[in-house]
């Protein structure tokens, strides 16, 4: 037992507290099953905090369990709280962006929706291809929101200064933005993203390569596809404004 109290060169024992006859700080070993995968590590440190909180409640005391791979698991107890927040933020920031530049509450709203299912979407292909949820996918799917944006905002810009029905503006959206839009973003981020397939590590293979490629797959498939037939069925009236070639005619 004295291997585990706190040492001291003040205390005459050699222990802090033992010749006052309190013992300030003990430390006792206690083991885990063994541990092999990652929701293996974050189970074992959730129930040794909830181990210790009921013996704090129980004595009064302060205690606290410590181990080597807590300090990297620690994150992980919070990560739905984080994923919460930083998707939420994400989507207020995108409602009220695509609002103050396209003028419309409809179309900001619809652009918000369609950007989010990206991210959802590519929740439920992590889950398929085995990619797990940590701060590395997190960052990744926080990042996805502002590339998923670049693709479906200009198809909406489009939309909301075209004349006509709802499903001839669509069609009038795809064929002034969806080149641009295809060329320019779609081609160009899949090229940067396969070369991450030459990675020999890991972690770039699977977090970078595989996430990235789902990301651009599905954000053009969002853009041309979904997209379009949200517009038509319940697609914003079109703006007041102008553009400036319309102005000069």
């Amino acid at each position: 037992y004295n291997t585990e109290l706190e040492r001291s060169d003040s205390d005459p024992t050699g222990y802090a507290g033992v010749s006052e006859g309190v013992v300030k700080a003990a430390r006792y070993r206690g083991y885990h099953t063994p541990l092999a995968t990652q929701n293996d590590f974050i189970t074992a440190l959730r129930e040794a905090k909830k181990l210790t909180g009921k013996i704090s409640e129980e004595l009064g005391l302060e205690v606290f369990p410590y181990s080597v791979f807590y300090v990297f698991f620690e994150q992980y107890l919070e990560m739905d709280y984080y994923a919460t927040l930083t998707f939420s933020v994400a989507a207020i920031s995108i409602l009220g962006v695509s609002y103050l530049f396209l003028g419309s509450l409809w179309a900001a709203g619809l652009t918000m929706v369609v950007v989010m299912s990206v991210v959802v979407d590519m929740m439920g292909c992590m889950y398929l291809f085995g990619i797990q949820f940590n701060a590395v996918s997190l960052t990744n799917l926080a990042m996805a929101i502002g590339i998923a944006l670049e693709f479906c905002i200009h198809i909406v810009r489009a939309f909301t200064v075209s004349d006509g029905s709802n499903t001839f503006r669509a069609q009038v959206a795809l064929s002034r933005m969806g080149t641009p839009v295809f060329n320019g973003i779609a081609l160009t981020k899949l090229i940067g993203v396969l070369v991450l397939s030459l990675s020999q590590t890991e972690i770039f293979q699977i977090y970078y390569f595989r996430m990235y490629l789902i990301l651009v797959i599905l954000s053009t498939l969002h853009a041309f596809v979904l997209l379009p037939v949200l517009l038509m069925i319940i697609g914003p009236p079109r703006l007041p404004y102008k553009l400036a070639h319309d102005m000069h005619l």
